[in-house]
């Protein structure tokens, strides 16, 4: 791989609209799941504010913001969505407002924080069958 982790994930919060938001709102509009889309901005919510372990340094604007949302939302996965899609910096004014949205994406944490990773995935996309 060309690229460092660290360079990759480097101000991840002005990314996401384009490489991940605009995609998922168009699935979700047209009724399709989206889990590996939800699984990536909520590993990105749990990564910079720090919900999980991560050792790692990590380089964004907005994880001073996110770990106080986390420290205020007092281990609640729903308020701690609801206050992070408030940051329409981020997340815009439409796509906070499907609640599928919400929903969703406080179960992709909710799976990160209790199964990790593999754990999550595996939870969230559906292996083939007939393979």
């Amino acid at each position: 791989m060309v690229h460092r982790l660290e360079r990759i994930a480097r101000n991840g919060s002005e990314k996401l609209q384009a490489r991940l938001l605009t995609s998922l709102a168009k699935n979700m509009a047209a009724g399709r799941p989206a889990p590996c889309t939800m699984l990536a901005i909520a590993a990105w919510a749990c990564c910079t504010a720090r919900i999980l372990p991560f050792a790692g340094a990590l380089e964004d604007h907005s994880g001073p913001r996110l770990e106080r949302l986390r420290a205020t939302s007092a281990g609640c996965t729903g308020e701690f969505v609801q206050r992070l899609l408030g940051m329409q910096d981020i997340f815009g004014s439409e796509l906070p407002l499907i609640p599928a949205f919400r929903k969703e994406l406080a179960q992709a944490i909710d799976l990160l924080k209790l199964f990790g990773a593999r754990g999550a995935v595996s939870r969230l996309v559906p292996v083939p069958t007939g393979v």
